[in-house]
């Protein structure tokens, strides 16, 4: 007993001394509310196992690379169906403007819709697509997309449009127009068409713009860009060949137009 009280006497020393020589001195210890709570003494941690747990996630897929479409897209398409989408320069190919796409195409095998009108903007793609492909389920194995003769946008708004249409086409392949290219602006904008030719495998790019540019000699367009006569045989020349012959070598056939509004006034 005598030895547990002379053991307080030293600890309590030890305290005073701590607390410094003085009034003055500040203790370092931090103020502890009246309410907090000790509780209990906490259980000793459980050991590290050094078995290595196998992961429960499935290892990462990688998805395969989808093959690059090439011409000529017959070697690709699941059928024979073509739909041929356009402003006014598309618009010369039909039938009504005299053109001679139908009857070289479906000499080819291939049953050809072309839905062109004068002086239409890229958003009229939207609206024969949602008519004609996705409202109606309607099976076409290629389409055709010629845009740019006339806009309403910057270069990068048309990019962005344009993209809209070929993600609701989907795995459809795409024959990608470029437009006449006779100045900075509509080389700038077949610029843009050109990076959606090689960013997206399902394009094929018919580049009617460099066949402008290279053969100006043979004057394929006016002094409006828009085709000549020539230069709407050239079209459909490059179109024929980037098609091919149809999957099935049978005989084809030009379907009727749903879209001939051409009472757009072109600027």
């Amino acid at each position: 007993m005598e030895r547990a009280l002379l053991g307080l006497v030293g600890v309590i020393a030890l305290v005073a001394s701590a607390c410094g020589e003085g009034d003055d001195a500040v203790s370092t210890l931090p103020d502890v509310p009246d309410t907090v709570a000790l509780g209990g003494v906490p259980e000793a941690p459980t050991p590290i196992s050094s078995t290595i747990v196998p992961a429960t996630l499935p290892p990462p897929t990688t998805l395969p690379e989808v093959e690059p479409i090439t011409a000529p897209v017959g070697d690709d398409a699941a059928g024979d169906r073509l739909l041929l989408i356009g402003d006014s320069a598309m618009l010369t190919l039909t039938p009504r403007a005299e053109g001679i796409a139908c009857e070289i195409l479906t000499g080819l095998g291939w049953q050809v819709g072309i839905e062109a009108e004068l002086g239409r903007y890229i958003g009229f793609a939207g609206e024969v697509v949602d008519e004609l492909v996705i409202d109606v389920a309607d099976d076409w194995q290629v389409i055709g997309l010629m845009f740019g003769h006339h806009l309403d946008t910057t270069p990068d708004e048309f990019g962005v449009a344009l993209d809209e249409v070929l993600d609701d086409i989907g795995s459809v392949p795409v024959l990608l127009y470029t437009r006449s290219e006779i100045d900075e602006a509509s080389a700038e904008l077949n610029d843009v068409i050109r990076q959606r030719a090689t960013d997206r495998p399902t394009v094929v790019l018919v580049d009617w713009g460099t066949a402008v540019a290279d053969e100006q000699e043979l004057e394929l367009v006016g002094a409006d860009g828009l085709p000549t006569v020539a230069g709407m045989e050239r079209i459909t020349l490059l179109t024929a060949a980037a098609l091919g012959e149809s999957p099935s070598g049978g005989g084809g056939l030009c379907f009727e137009p749903t879209f001939t509004d051409d009472s757009a006034i072109v600027l």
